[in-house]
């Protein structure tokens, strides 16, 4: 008698890829994942996601503004993140401003100079000096706002719609089809710890933008592990 062996590969079961989870109801979460475009999309168990959603932006001087240059070429970067980035002049003098620029969360960015284009991977615009000179305080408001509802996708570094901002892991294979959306289940909370060697990463993530994603993931209390 013999024995039949199989030297197929066994499929991913979810409980290689999560090895311990709080309470399942509050860890997972079901959502839509965006449809393909031009394709179906292939969601593999492990896979990082994003939250994918619209953005747009627009910009507004202060009502009380000394200066009367304008803002313009406002355009989203591919880390912007939904919100409102204060710019505010911190010095200025005839013919030039230099303006402290904050994001969302209050984080100092580069400053922008008037006359000189800005670009600092969240935002871009460019200060036109006018007629009357900018003063100290002066300002002016760029918001950044989330127009659509948000679907999860592949983390994607280079977006600009959400989908570089990391959002969960995918908890099963799932195709989603080229003009649909289709729901999945979501790792989107801890506590919970999961092995590194069943998480896909975005192709071409350096070692650096991967320790920033597991750091990402930990921020949600989900931590990521060599081996348990």
């Amino acid at each position: 008698m013999s024995l039949k062996i199989s030297t197929g590969a066994e499929p991913k079961a979810l409980s290689d890829l999560v090895k311990y989870e709080v309470t399942p109801s509050f860890t997972r979460a079901t959502g839509l994942f965006k449809a393909g475009s031009g394709a179906a999309v292939a969601i593999g168990l492990g896979l990082i996601v994003g939250l994918s959603g619209a953005l747009s932006i627009a910009a507004a001087a202060a009502g009380g503004n000394t200066g009367n240059g304008a803002i313009s070429g406002v355009a989203l970067g591919a880390k912007a993140q939904p919100g409102v980035y204060s710019v505010e002049a911190i010095s200025a003098g005839t013919n030039t401003a230099t303006f402290a620029v904050f994001d969302p969360s209050g984080n100092r960015l580069a400053d922008a100079v008037t006359g000189a284009a800005y670009d600092n991977s969240q935002i871009a615009f460019e200060i036109a000096d006018g007629e009357t000179d900018f003063g100290v305080g002066d300002s002016f408001a760029i918001t950044v706002t989330e127009t659509g509802a948000g679907k999860y996708a592949p983390l994607d570094l280079s977006a600009v719609d959400g989908a570089q901002t990391v959002a969960g892991i995918a908890l099963a294979d799932l195709t989603v089809p080229d003009g649909s959306d289709a729901p999945g289940l979501v790792l989107v909370n801890g506590l919970a710890t999961v092995l590194r060697g069943e998480l896909t990463y975005p192709d071409g993530a350096t070692v650096a933008q991967k320790a920033a994603i597991d750091a990402a993931l930990l921020a949600r209390q989900i931590k990521v592990v060599n081996a348990i």
